[in-house]
């Protein structure tokens, strides 16, 4: 069987329009399967914090990130995606911005000891703790 050139060249516009539509996705961080769960975090002060920031677990591991940041009733309002499964925010839970050095960039860290009140739920907001303070 013999192809005709003009098949060839549909074929690769197609394999090439492919290619580029899955680097689009993969730049812009697409993920299959979605999500995780939002979490909405009330802070005083960002310090330079952005859109799509890492949001990291227990000092390190990288459990989701930033989505958006908007001003509400005098404070600033995060919603972080947490994509890991096994994190669930309570109440309770230790929330605070740290930043990677003296210059690096901020973050979002979610404390070792995740609480023991009720979970979060949607519409619910987390305060802060400042670095190095417990909530009492």
């Amino acid at each position: 069987m013999k192809t005709s050139l003009e098949f060839k060249v549909g074929l690769m516009t197609i394999l090439s329009l492919c290619v580029l539509m899955v680097a689009i996705l993969f730049i812009n961080n697409f993920r299959l399967g979605g999500g995780g769960r939002v979490y909405s975090v009330s802070f005083n002060f960002l310090g330079d914090l952005k859109d799509d920031a890492p949001v990291k677990y227990a000092g390190g591991i990288d459990v989701g990130q930033v989505k958006d940041i908007r001003p509400s009733g005098g404070k600033a309002l995060v919603d972080i995606l947490v994509t890991n499964p096994q994190i669930r925010l309570r109440r309770d839970s230790q929330v605070s911005l740290y930043s990677t050095g003296l210059l690096g960039s901020r973050y979002v860290q979610i404390g070792a000891d995740l609480g023991s009140g009720p979970e979060v739920q949607p519409g619910d907001v987390i305060g802060t703790v400042l670095p190095g303070r417990r909530r009492r």
